[in-house]
């Protein structure tokens, strides 16, 4: 069994407290949806910028190889921005991000996917994340009354 480096294993954590935090906001809050839909965004955003997509995008595009992890990782990411309650704003993104990575799922979910196709559709799913994130962070920043585009969408490593 693969080791989970002790950085992922803190940020699962993290993350896992933060969409408890979320939930508990939710069910508890009694109108107060626009707080936990800002709670939900920021555990969203924070999952998908650190959930390792840009490596493996690097990986397939740089060196031709996919991550083994890669199926999952897109899946994960289909999933949370789908079931994520999204402020209106922000959710036809969301469902634009979920589209490229399930599309990229499924091209990489065979025995032996074609590394053409699935690099094309990883660069697509590449684009669209960075190009969610940033909205997301910037809806986050208006919400918090900073200036909007004040963050980066830098990648971390």
């Amino acid at each position: 069994m693969a080791r989970i480096p002790p950085r992922v294993a803190a940020f699962s954590a993290a993350l896992a407290s933060l969409a408890l935090a979320a939930l508990a906001a939710t069910a508890c809050g009694g109108g107060d949806n626009e707080k936990a839909q800002i709670s939900a965004s920021i555990a969203a955003v924070t999952y998908f910028d650190n959930s390792g997509f840009h490596e493996i995008d690097d990986q397939l595009t740089q060196k031709g190889t996919l991550d083994p992890t890669a199926h999952s990782v897109a899946v994960h990411i289909q999933t949370v921005a789908l079931t994520t309650d999204w402020p209106k704003e922000l959710q036809a993104g969301a469902k634009g991000l979920a589209q490229a990575m399930g599309d990229f799922a499924m091209a990489v979910d065979t025995d032996k996917p074609d590394l053409k196709k699935a690099t094309e559709l990883s660069n697509k799913a590449h684009a669209s994340w960075h190009a969610f994130s940033t909205q997301v962070w910037s809806h986050l920043q208006e919400h918090a009354g900073l200036k909007a585009g004040t963050g980066s969408d830098a990648h971390s490593h």
